[in-house]
């Protein structure tokens, strides 16, 4: 049983009708198990970059239906699959590993980054990729989860930093305010009075400020 609030989260939003997930970054393979005790996935392929992950899902996950590859991101999965999750990883490292994603309109991908998702979400808006969903979930830390699929977006500074469909939830506040307090900091430490990070803290109080009735 998994006791992660992020992973069960993730776990809930893959679909009862799919066929085959690719989990890239497999660790020990947790999420995979969760979503065949679940009876939503027929098929998994486990993939990671470090033999050692690699093998403990493979000790986790015996009698499962799961193809086990030790690669980098989508190199040597020749296998179809209908959903991609990321998660647990850096924003920057997540896009370039979409670099190799394929053009298939079928497919979905669950997205979670450690970090940078402004970073992430303007690679998804520069590379054939929409925001259908977006949610925050604090498991002792705050972690933002995207649901994605090919298709064209147009986004401005607000919607990178905030997120499109983020800004528009009444629990993204609470969020919003622990990442304007963590900015703040930064900027009268080092008394900023202009770039990324005071852009980004005057984007969140101007949020903030704007909806302030919700909690």
């Amino acid at each position: 049983m998994i006791k992660n609030k992020r992973l069960n989260f993730i776990a809930s939003l893959i679909d009862k009708n799919t066929n085959i997930l690719l989990d890239i970054g497999t660790d020990h393979g947790y999420l995979i198990k969760k979503a065949f005790d679940n009876g939503k996935i027929r098929k998994a392929i486990a993939t990671d970059i470090n033999e050692l992950p690699l093998n403990n899902a493979k000790n986790n996950l015996t009698n499962y239906n799961v193809e086990f590859i030790l690669t980098d991101g989508f190199k040597g999965v020749k296998s179809e699959f209908d959903l991609v999750v990321i998660a647990g990883m850096g924003g920057n490292l997540i896009a370039n590993i979409l670099k190799d994603a394929p053009n298939n309109n079928d497919i979905k991908y669950i997205l979670q980054a450690n970090n940078k998702n402004d970073k992430l979400r303007r690679f998804l808006s520069a590379n054939n990729f929409k925001i259908t969903n977006e949610h925050i979930i604090n498991d002792k830390h705050y972690y933002v989860i995207l649901e994605v699929v090919r298709g064209e977006m147009v986004l401005n500074n607000e919607d990178y930093y905030l997120g499109p469909i983020l800004k528009t939830k009444k629990e993204s506040i609470t969020y919003y305010k622990h990442l304007y307090k963590w900015y703040n900091t930064i900027i009268q430490k080092n008394g900023l009075t202009e770039g990324e990070i005071v852009l980004k803290a005057n984007i969140l109080l101007n949020h903030i400020e704007t909806n302030k009735g919700k909690k």
